[in-house]
């Protein structure tokens, strides 16, 4: 169940207003918390789904709150999940599936043009939010079937590192994808 504080915090943030995939970024950033949640997860981790795109990402520009405001996100998410909700913000996401196994991994800092380096564990969470963030927004009636293609090969390099609930679902989702012709 979602800490009643952080619905609170969500409606704060605005989250209702601001549309996502057709519906609102609350609705989507609950969905991406439960499946998490549902996969086990580790507290921290679901709670930076729930909150993963808050700043704004790459893909999706319409940031709830500023990075001047990373304090005050701490104060009500705790430290370890705003810092993977940040990192998931700034980064280029694909760079996690090239990370895996790495002693000493590396995140892109797409605002600021910088490498940040991180820990393997981290990158592994990195991996879990990103799987359901993908699966919980994807409409599969939408999707290119050459798109396919591109997720088998994100699945083939985060086999080992995602969480096995987390990586199963991936799977899963691959695999309903339709096939290109």
């Amino acid at each position: 169940m979602i800490p009643e504080s952080y619905l609170q915090f969500l409606d704060v943030l605005a989250t209702d207003e601001r549309p996502h995939s057709g519906r609102t970024l609350r609705d989507h950033l609950i969905g991406t918390y439960e499946m998490l949640a549902e996969w086990g997860c580790p507290d921290h981790v679901a709670t930076a789904g729930l909150f993963h795109s808050i700043y704004g990402t790459a893909s999706y520009r319409n940031a709830s709150t500023e990075f001047s405001k990373r304090d005050a996100v701490r104060a009500v998410i705790g430290d370890a999940a705003e810092e993977l909700a940040y990192l998931f913000c700034i980064a280029d996401r694909r760079g996690f599936f090239h990370e895996t196994g790495h002693a000493r991994p590396v995140v892109w800092d797409r605002v600021e043009e910088r490498l940040i380096e991180t820990t393997p564990e981290r990158i592994n969470e990195l991996l879990d939010v990103e799987a359901a963030n993908l699966i919980e927004q994807i409409d599969i009636e939408k999707i290119p079937p050459r798109a396919k293609g591109n997720y088998k090969q994100m699945m083939a390099r985060a086999e080992g590192y995602m969480s096995p609930p987390a990586f199963d679902a991936f799977s899963a989702f691959v695999d309903s994808l339709p096939a290109p012709a």
